[in-house]
C-alpha cells in the first residue's frame, strides 16, 4: 500500500529533489506531476485538489527561497556558456525550463557584457572542446566544411562559425597535446 498524497508529502518530495538539483518552477511542477502519476499507477488514491497542492508547495518553496527562476537561469547561462554552447542553445534550454524569453534574453545579455563573452567566444570554446577547426591535430583546412557543419548543428550562425574557424590561436593554452 502506498502513502497518501498530501501537501506535506509533496513538500518533502520537492525538498528532497531540490537538495540534489537546482530547478525552475516548471521543472518542479512537472516532477511532482510525474510522481503523482507513478503513485496513481501503483493504485494510490489521488485527491482531486492535487493541482492546488502542487501550486501551494511551489509557492512555499519560492517563499523559502529554495525556488528562484532568475537564479536558476543565471546558473544555467554561466554553465552552458562555459561549456561552449551557442546563444540559441542556451535560450532554448531556458525556454524548456519555463523561463520566459524576455528574462532569458536580458540575463544572457547581462552575462555577455559582464564576462566579455559572445557567440564567437562560445564557438571557439566549442571547437577546443571537440578538437575541431584549428584545434585538430591533422590539417584543419581539409575538414573546414565538416567543422562548419558541426558548428551549425551546435546552433551557431554561419557568420559566427566562419569567424571561429578562421581564428588563429594566439596563446599556448589553445594548443592541445
Amino acid at each position: 500500500m502506498t502513502k497518501p498524497i498530501t501537501e506535506q508529502r509533496l513538500y518533502n518530495i520537492t525538498l528532497f529533489y531540490l537538495e540534489r538539483f537546482d530547478s525552475s518552477k516548471l521543472k518542479v511542477k512537472q516532477m511532482l506531476e510525474r510522481r503523482i502519476q507513478k503513485e496513481k499507477l501503483k493504485g494510490a488514491i489521488i485527491p482531486d485538489d492535487t493541482p492546488t497542492l502542487i501550486q501551494n508547495v511551489i509557492k512555499r518553496m519560492e517563499d523559502l527561497g529554495y525556488l528562484n527562476d532568475e537564479r536558476f537561469a543565471k546558473i544555467q547561462i554561466k554553465n552552458l556558456s562555459q561549456a561552449g554552447k551557442s546563444k540559441s542553445f542556451i535560450l532554448n534550454k531556458l525556454k524548456t525550463s519555463g523561463i520566459s524569453n524576455n528574462i532569458s534574453q536580458e540575463l544572457l545579455n547581462a552575462y555577455d557584457e559582464e564576462n566579455e563573452s559572445s557567440d564567437l567566444t562560445r564557438a571557439e570554446k566549442w571547437l577546443k572542446k571537440h578538437k575541431k577547426g584549428q584545434f585538430r591535430t591533422k590539417d584543419a583546412n581539409a575538414f573546414y566544411q565538416k567543422d562548419l557543419a558541426a558548428l551549425a548543428r551546435a546552433g551557431f550562425s554561419y557568420d559566427v562559425a566562419q569567424k571561429a574557424l578562421k581564428t588563429n590561436p594566439t596563446s599556448e593554452d589553445y594548443f592541445i597535446d
